[in-house]
């Protein structure tokens, strides 16, 4: 089983939902303690650890155990992780396919090297712009207008926006007008603002390099929080800037701006890409080896922006045949309205692991995923 974040804990809850449905099982902290991706400084052995080698090392060691234990290797064996631990999956998947059968791909946090300073661009663009962060109250009304808007394209009135990607809700018709409340508006400054939030980093000659908070998205405060008027930028995402790219304590992300981001963005591509990316689209040893993949992002994912995860997944149809060939050992299900792994307005995805199950060992591929809404 996967992890979350920095990844330094063991999984318990995760596997004692395996071992109640009898599954042996092992997950890894990694090779560090503490919530922080200080870890890594002056330590690149670490950062390997955490990129890669920890889950690889423990499903050795924990197939040797089975065998030891058992007096036979597992008949199967599967991967089951969300956020981080879909990218711990997804790299097994692309660096040792041979060890897993299945791989539930939750919210998966690849492309690490270029999402995560994404991750600091809603605060970037806020600080420079303003000087301030934009009220939660203002950003829940923009994005209830957003949902109310874009709705019910898909013929169903749910408060759900079944596809962002198709939503073109301006934050200028959000602008406060005469009689507007000034609580729950947006000043035109406040509207361009949230226009580059959702559109994603760019260079400076407007080219995007990443991808933005979808409009409906589960809430704002992931990536544009804000607490008591005083800026709260998402945790990994300044520590990312400080111990990884700058590698300096001290570093102020408030010196970051839009000009200066692209090449703190590329250097984040040319330091880490290699090590940590999990963007490796040729998965031929994956598919020779019979091994299944289900990926699932929710559209509304406040923290990993599920068009990465698009992007991905589209690569992957161009490098191995086209979508005949991926469909055979790779599926990827969107799940509107819901937030990061769980969550959200939308409904959740529910047995998603049991249909693995079923592909892998009954050759039964899931053509849709069941969800239920709380």
């Amino acid at each position: 089983v996967g992890n979350g974040g920095w990844a330094e804990n063991i999984s318990y809850s995760a596997m004692g939902e395996a071992l109640l449905h009898g599954y042996s099982t092992s997950s890894t902290d990694t090779g560090h303690v503490g919530g922080s991706g200080s870890f890594t400084l002056g330590h690149p052995e670490k950062f390997i650890d955490f990129a890669w080698r920890s889950e690889h090392e423990m499903t050795l060691k924990a197939k040797a155990i089975i065998g030891a234990f058992y007096g036979e290797s597992p008949l199967h064996s599967y991967w089951n992780g969300c956020s981080t631990g879909g990218r711990q999956g997804l790299m097994a998947a692309q660096r040792f396919p041979e060890e897993y059968d299945g791989y539930v791909i939750a919210a998966p946090a690849i492309n690490w090297d270029r999402f995560i300073p994404a991750e600091l661009w809603p605060q970037i663009v806020m600080n420079q712009e303003l000087g301030v962060p934009i009220a939660s109250a203002k950003l829940n009304a923009f994005n209830a207008a957003a949902i109310a808007a874009c709705d019910a394209q898909d013929g169903v009135a749910d408060g759900v926006i079944n596809d962002p990607r198709k939503c073109d809700y301006d934050p200028a018709a959000s602008v406060c007008q005469p009689g507007s409340d000034p609580a729950t508006c947006l000043t035109p400054a406040e509207a361009n603002v949230v226009r580059k939030i959702l559109n994603g980093p760019t260079d400076q000659k407007g080219r995007r390099l990443w991808f933005g908070l979808e409009p409906g998205v589960s809430t704002f405060s992931g990536l544009a929080g804000s607490s008591g008027g005083n800026f709260a930028p998402f945790s990994i995402a300044t520590t990312h800037f400080a111990y990884w790219i700058k590698q300096n304590p001290a570093f102020d992300w408030k010196t970051v701006t839009e000009a200066s981001f692209a090449g703190d963005f590329r250097e984040s591509q040319r330091k880490f890409n290699e090590v940590i990316g999990t963007d490796d689209v040729f998965l031929h040893r994956l598919r020779r080896h019979g091994g299944k993949v289900i990926i699932w992002h929710g559209e509304s994912d406040q923290l990993i922006f599920p068009r990465g995860t698009v992007n991905y997944y589209n690569w992957v149809l161009l490098a191995n045949g086209g979508l005949r060939r991926v469909d055979d050992f790779v599926r990827l299900f969107l799940a509107p309205g819901v937030a990061h792994c769980a969550g959200g307005t939308g409904p959740n995805p529910v047995g998603t692991f049991d249909a693995l199950v079923n592909w892998v060992e009954n050759g039964v591929a899931p053509d849709t995923l069941l969800a239920r809404s709380t």
